[in-house]
């Protein structure tokens, strides 16, 4: 195709230090290319006396530059790429590398076709011509298509590509091109997130959310009696186009009483591996810890990935109260494509008591509870605390949870 997406960014409060550093500003532009998929040709480098630096990659796909003012704080950021990989993926990459105080971004699509994570149909007048096929990867060599009939949002944050539009399934988040939530499943999804952690708890009087940006998790935690939610995710931007365009999870008012810390539910704009090391430090302790982040990616070093490690774990389970829990999303269950819930089952069982493992009934993802203490009975305990919790999960009875709570047996038989 002769088809390509141009991104001119600026970036504005920027350390100058890292914006006066030829090695790093090299290395930060080599890993961006790598991660957006691109094939780096040649790279070169220039330091200006007094200061300043630019850095320019060849890319067999085109280019992409970064040139810097430290005495301004700021950088100028210029990624064109055609073919299959992905400029947004490469500039998303600088901006959490640098971390700056303000983006400013254009993207300019050039050629006759749109590619990337989304296509769009020859421009025509027909009504098919509004639509939008999202490629959602699964594993190696399978997608999933969903037909976005009307994109309501489509955003590039700090963090991550963001795309709220209507599909089959009602209004559906998608963010990096992976789906997180839809309108029809989001009820099945996050009730999995939650009861089989609150379940296990012993109290659920103070309670953290990692991640989860639709706030859902963090409102049933509200409503079974919690004192305090602590709601902690990286992407504050995220949230808030969630609460204004998604009809679950926050209203735009709830987001911003949140984000005030008004009420039960607090916000806080920090990363989540910061935030667990700081409570570590000042002797903060948790009821319940809810882990809610994109699946852990084995072949590039995504953000989230710190946040599934067993340094990461060890920290978390020093921060919970006696008769805490920890749950954290896990995978999928599905024999070809289970190894990020095959890893995670390994890591939780040598950080914690106990491992409680939880599929849920009619979707494609599982969770694991991690406990403090020796759990001998962990599905007859949840079935008694179920009996008397109000309000009731709509997805989740006994039967659900004598089910639910046993490993796959490929897991099972080789772990």
């Amino acid at each position: 195709m002769f088809a390509g997406r141009h991104i001119v960014a600026e970036l504005y409060g920027v350390n100058p230090d890292l914006l006066n550093d030829e090695t790093f500003m090299t290395e930060i532009l080599k890993h961006a290319v790598r991660l957006g998929s691109a094939e780096l040709c040649d790279i070169t480098a220039k330091k200006f006396t007094p200061a300043g630096v630019t850095v320019l990659a060849l890319l067999a796909e085109s280019h992409a530059s970064c040139h810097t003012y430290p005495e301004l704080g700021s950088m100028f950021v210029d990624v064109f790429t055609c073919g299959k990989c992905d400029p947004r993926v490469i500039v998303a990459h600088l901006i959490q590398q640098f971390q700056p105080t303000e983006v400013m971004a254009d993207e300019i699509v050039r050629g006759r076709w749109q590619p990337a994570y989304f296509e769009r149909p020859a421009p025509d007048t027909s009504a098919e011509s509004a639509q939008v096929i999202l490629r959602e990867p699964l594993a190696e060599g399978v997608e999933r298509l969903w037909t976005v009939k009307e994109v309501v949002c489509e955003a590039q944050t700090a963090h991550q590509r963001v795309l709220i539009g209507r599909t089959a399934h009602g209004v559906s988040l998608f963010c990096n091109e992976e789906r997180q939530s839809s309108e029809l499943s989001q009820q099945i999804y996050h009730e999995g997130q939650f009861y089989p952690g609150a379940l296990l708890a012993q109290s659920l009087d103070r309670v953290l959310v990692i991640g989860s940006s639709e706030g859902v998790v963090c409102q049933l935690a509200a409503q079974h009696g919690a004192r305090e939610v602590i709601h902690v995710d990286i992407d504050a931007e995220c949230v808030r186009l969630c609460a204004e365009h998604l009809p679950f999870g926050y209203t735009p008012q709830e987001f911003a009483s949140a984000l005030r810390k008004e009420g039960v539910i607090k916000l806080i704009a920090e990363d989540g591996f910061d935030y667990v090391a700081r409570s570590l430090n000042d002797g903060s302790r948790f009821d319940l810890i809810i882990m809610d982040l994109p699946d852990e990616q084995l072949d590039c070093a995504a953000q989230q990935n710190r946040l599934y490690t067993t340094a990461f774990l060890e920290k978390v389970r020093a921060i919970l109260a006696p008769g805490g829990a920890f749950i954290t999303q896990a995978g999928s269950c599905t024999y070809w494509r289970n190894y990020t819930l095959r890893d995670a089952w390994t890591r939780m069982n040598s950080v914690f008591e106990t491992a409680v493992f939880y599929e849920m009934d009619e979707h494609d993802w599982a969770w694991i509870v991690g406990l403090n203490r020796i759990c001998e009975r962990p599905a007859l305990d949840m079935q008694i605390k179920l009996a008397a919790m109000r309000p009731q999960p709509a997805f989740i009875d006994d039967l659900a949870i004598a089910r639910s709570t046993i490993l796959p047996i490929s897991l099972r038989l080789n772990l």
